[in-house]
């Protein structure tokens, strides 16, 4: 077996290069057998007949070994199946309960920050201040909508991305200081030292947490992305101060969202495909998906990730123990409560009821972020940024 990367760490490789070298290779029968399509054109790859149909051979596994159907129907393309996760995380939200019950959509989030704008004036609502980093945010709960069933882009769609999310960024911004910013700065720079690529998108809700508990911020939102990460999302209300607080979906233009990792597929220019979907079956199988970072696609892989081992959780229920020094050497301390039977099983139906696939698309999403600022910022209308955007989105079709 051999392990390629299309772009090293310290490569000088695009992404533009690496895609076209790869798709040289499987077109000519000599890329790999088993293929990581995360990040890349999967729908191209598929009208051009690269990738091998899974869609029975999923269907065969999952009567041995239940699979999370409703992930892989998410990401079939014309009922068929040519990719399948081997792990996947979801958008999370926590604050007031009243607040994240209004925040059903992306027109009503803005209209909760703007309400808690009156109520809180100078206050640090939702964590983030760039208006790159809030259009980045929120994109991965509303970009599948973008895109309309004719593969065409849906400018209304996008018409309401741009104008809510400059409502949010005018909500958050207003009656704050330059500290703030500065601060949210500094700790882009650090994430990105420690090997981030994206940390707008990246963001895992938990990385907030203490900055909730310390009453720097109002709402946390963001990934979520292990079995003890949701544990310690969903404690929030046995925090001292905090019953009053919950942990829910975040939603935006969408609902019921999910971002797959490790997207798996086998190509059809492949002369081993039997061991290719045996090495496929590996990464599906219960032992290996529960030691992966990310949900399980494998439903037995989830009982095995929510059984704890004995002595795991204290008498008081408690079973993961998070701590920080503040700035003013002042230790704040956190305690994520295990589950109950009844808790589970709901969190296990709620992912058994995720529909939407959030797919980054790094060149749409680009442009996206590169009007959008420049709307928000006052330095160009509404429709022209969606006239840029959808100028470069055809070109990038096109191509």
């Amino acid at each position: 077996m051999s392990y390629e990367i299309g772009i090293a760490d310290d490569s000088a490789v695009t992404r533009e290069d690496a895609i076209k070298k790869l798709n040289t290779e499987i077109m000519a029968g000599t890329g790999p057998d088993l293929l990581v399509l995360d990040d890349l054109p999967i729908r191209s790859y598929v009208e051009k007949g690269l990738l091998f149909d899974l869609t029975g051979h999923l269907d065969a596994y999952g009567k041995q070994e239940p699979l999370f159907d409703n992930i892989i129907d998410a990401l079939k393309i014309e009922e068929k199946a040519y990719t399948v996760p081997a792990a996947f995380s979801i958008p999370m939200i926590i604050g007031k309960k009243e607040q994240t019950a209004s925040m059903a959509n992306l027109s009503d989030t803005a209209d909760t920050v703007e309400q808690m704008r009156k109520a809180e004036p100078g206050k640090d609502l939702i964590g983030m201040t760039g208006e790159r980093e809030i259009l980045s945010h929120f994109a991965a709960v509303s970009a599948p909508a973008w895109i309309g069933a004719d593969g065409r882009i849906d400018r209304q769609a996008l018409r309401e991305f741009l104008e809510q999310c400059s409502r949010i960024h005018s909500a958050q911004m207003d009656g704050l200081d330059g500290s703030t910013a500065k601060r949210y700065a500094e700790r882009k720079i650090g994430l990105e030292a420690l090997g981030s690529t994206n940390p707008d998108r990246d963001w895992q809700a938990v990385y907030a947490l203490f900055d909730l508990l310390s009453g720097k911020v109002s709402l946390v939102s963001g990934w979520v992305d292990s079995g003890e990460k949701w544990i310690e999302m969903v404690s929030i209300d046995r925090a001292p101060g905090f019953e009053e607080y919950q942990a829910a979906e975040m939603k935006g233009q969408c609902s019921n969202v999910f971002w797959p990792k490790t997207l798996l597929a086998v190509s059809t220019a492949s002369s081993q495909t039997d061991e290719a979907l045996a090495f496929l079956d590996y990464f599906l199988s219960a032992q290996t998906q529960s030691g992966y970072d990310g949900f399980p696609v494998n439903q037995e892989a989830f009982v095995i990730l929510f059984t704890p081992e004995k002595g795991y959780v204290a008498k008081d229920g408690g079973c993961s123990y998070l701590s920080l020094v503040d700035e003013n050497g002042t230790m704040m301390e956190y305690t994520g409560y295990w589950p109950a039977d009844a808790e589970l099983t709901a969190f296990q139906e709620q992912l058994a009821g995720l529909q939407t696939a959030y797919l980054p698309d790094t060149v749409l999403e680009e442009a996206v972020y590169e009007q959008g600022v420049a709307y928000i910022l006052g330095q160009q209308t509404l429709e022209e940024a969606l006239d840029e955007i959808e100028k470069k989105a055809a070109i990038y079709i096109a191509e």
